[in-house]
């Protein structure tokens, strides 16, 4: 079953067990409280004909003639459309027996229950049975309690009357139901929409992404969790198109760079099998210096995908930053020595950091390679603690990068006009976002290119 289906069965079920919930609580609490209001009407109505006919019957001569009048002409006080009536009746002390003046029929346990309130002077209601129904009865005496034969007046309202009010209720009750759930239809129609529809607009975008269309975007202008989904998702296909599109250069690259010596291998092998060169020591030298250039660039290739890839490649422990840095210079210093370019250390302090000291002596040792490579004189290093980072800034005097190309040195592949693999830099990028760090290049005045590296020191 669909979201939207659960969604209106889960609201009409929530208003169904409210309902029932509410009903099978509240029609029992309905019921006595009408009873109690039937109750304290009668009450009510004694003390008012109890009033009246103590006031008037003083000057009647013949009692019974009158009250017999006094109950069928009597208008009863009405509560909730319920009315009640009037009984009268004599008690006998003696034979301790009830006689009506009106026709009334009364079972047994209904009298013996009156007359035991009579003797205990209780003047509350009880239910009893006249008439062969049941009844909220209430008796009050109207003549003294030293005659041998009372009067009293019997106030009664038919239970019928309570129970079909209730009914009547309940009725009532079904209708707002019904009423509510044809609401709670629509509501949940038109709340399942507004649910359903951004996700189905998530839903489209995920299969365009499974197929590899990455320029799917969906677009929710609702503030809530699913404009924060479709914000990430769409933000996760830029990522993708990016990656997408470097995967691409990537491979396009690496075809490139691979065919240049596979195709020099290839040329002087040829000849060498056909007779067009003498296998001497000049043409084995390109063979091999070729095989080896194809060696170093599988070899970085390799290195590269797995420091992107691999994080258990990766041998994190407390190392010195500065021990770090200096071994680096001791590794290049032969191609100082080579090139007889100067290479200064201005400062190089001491700090512990959590890093592959493996790795990071290879980052500084790309950077610096690339700076022997260009600088005409010298190269220039400086060492820093700064704001929890350990700043590192290496300078040279060569001719610095085209302006075109700072942002382009760290791409795979992009070599200068002195460049080897092209891939040294981006080793060295991957490595330090890899420790939470990064790397910039910017040129200087008068010449020169300056790169600067920063590792925190609480990269763990």
């Amino acid at each position: 079953m669909k979201l939207r289906g659960k969604l209106i069965i889960s609201y009409i079920l929530l208003i169904s067990m409210v309902f029932l919930i509410f009903y099978i609580i509240a029609m029992p609490l309905v019921r006595n409280y009408i009873k109690n209001q039937v109750s304290a009407g009668l009450e009510q109505e004694q003390v008012l004909v109890k009033s009246y006919l103590d006031e008037n019957m003083d000057d009647i001569t013949d009692r019974e003639t009158y009250l017999k009048a006094f109950a069928r002409e009597r208008i009863a006080i009405e509560r909730f459309g319920l009315s009640s009536s009037i009984g009268i009746f004599y008690y006998a002390r003696v034979t301790g027996t009830l006689t009506f003046v009106q026709d009334i029929e009364i079972d047994n346990e209904t009298s013996d229950n009156l007359i035991a309130r009579i003797i205990d002077k209780d003047t509350s209601s009880f239910i009893g049975t006249l008439n062969g129904e049941n009844h909220v009865l209430l008796a009050f005496p109207l003549s003294s309690a030293q005659a041998q034969q009372r009067l009293f007046i019997l106030m009664y309202t038919p239970e019928t009357a309570i129970i079909a009010f209730t009914k009547g209720f309940t009725r009532i009750l079904i209708l707002v139901f019904g009423f509510t759930t044809v609401l709670a239809i629509i509501i949940s129609l038109v709340l399942a929409e507004k649910m359903t529809n951004p996700i189905e607009k998530l839903k489209q975008q995920a299969l365009l992404l499974r197929k590899r269309d990455f320029t799917a975007k969906s677009s929710i202008t609702a503030n809530d969790e699913f404009r924060e989904l479709s914000v990430a998702l769409n933000q996760a296909a830029a990522e993708l198109e990016i990656h997408n599109t470097a995967q691409k250069d990537f491979l396009d690259n690496v075809s490139h760079e691979l065919r240049t010596p596979l195709m020099s291998i290839q040329g002087y092998a040829e000849g060498i099998r056909d007779g067009i060169f003498k296998p001497d020591e000049k043409t084995l030298g390109i063979i091999v210096g070729e095989s080896i250039r194809l060696k170093n660039l599988v070899g970085n290739i390799s290195y590269l995908s797995k420091l992107e890839s691999t994080p258990d490649f990766y041998k994190f422990s407390e190392v010195n930053a500065g021990d770090v840095l200096r071994g680096a210079i001791a590794a290049v210093s032969g191609l100082e020595q080579a090139r007889e370019i100067g290479l200064v250390v201005l400062a190089a302090p001491d700090a512990l950091m959590y890093g592959d000291g493996e790795k990071l002596t290879q980052l500084f040792i790309n950077i610096l390679s690339n700076a022997l490579r260009y600088a005409v004189s010298s190269v220039i290093i400086e060492a820093i603690v700064e704001n929890n980072f350990y700043s590192v800034k290496i300078k040279d005097d060569g001719p610095g990068l085209p302006v075109d190309d700072t942002d382009k040195v760290f791409r795979r592949f992009y070599k200068g006009e002195r460049g080897n693999t092209g891939l040294g830099l981006s080793i060295s990028l991957a490595i330090a976002r890899r420790h939470q760090g990064n790397i910039t290049a910017q040129n200087i005045t008068p010449t020169g290119a300056l790169f600067t590296v920063l590792l925190p020191l609480n990269s763990q």
